[in-house]
């Protein structure tokens, strides 16, 4: 919104000024990738979690909630299990440093270990 604002103040601010010499409109696929930079770089800066999207009901209808349906998507997306193993006070989301220091000593080659992608690690 405040660069379109910009954008018209400046084109009021040169009358009679017609042609290539002034400033180009922003494309959509311009705005669209500017966008998507910002969301992504936004995206980086956060720490990762994971998002189940449940369905209300099956009739499409604002207010109408599902008691049986909901259950359902929540035990078959395994979302009940990992609640009940994080009330029994297990940590899913070990650090990944905590993890390697506690696991090295099962790998073959601990070195592989610090190998930087999934796919130099399974070469090794």
């Amino acid at each position: 919104d405040t660069q379109k604002k910009l954008e018209a103040a400046e084109s009021k601010a040169k009358p009679g000024k017609r042609g290539g010499g002034g400033m180009k409109k922003k494309t959509v696929a311009k705005t669209f990738s500017e966008q998507l930079a910002t969301l992504m770089e936004k995206l980086r800066a956060t720490e990762h979690h994971y998002i189940r999207c449940l369905k209300p009901n099956q009739t499409l209808q604002a207010g109408d909630w599902d008691n049986d349906f909901m259950f359902k998507q929540l035990a078959y997306s395994g979302t009940l299990e990992v609640t009940q193993i994080r009330k029994a006070g297990l940590n899913v989301r070990r650090p990944l440093k905590h993890f390697y220091q506690y696991y090295k000593i099962c790998a073959d080659d601990p070195s592989a270990l610090r190998a930087g992608t999934v796919t130099k690690r399974t070469e090794l």
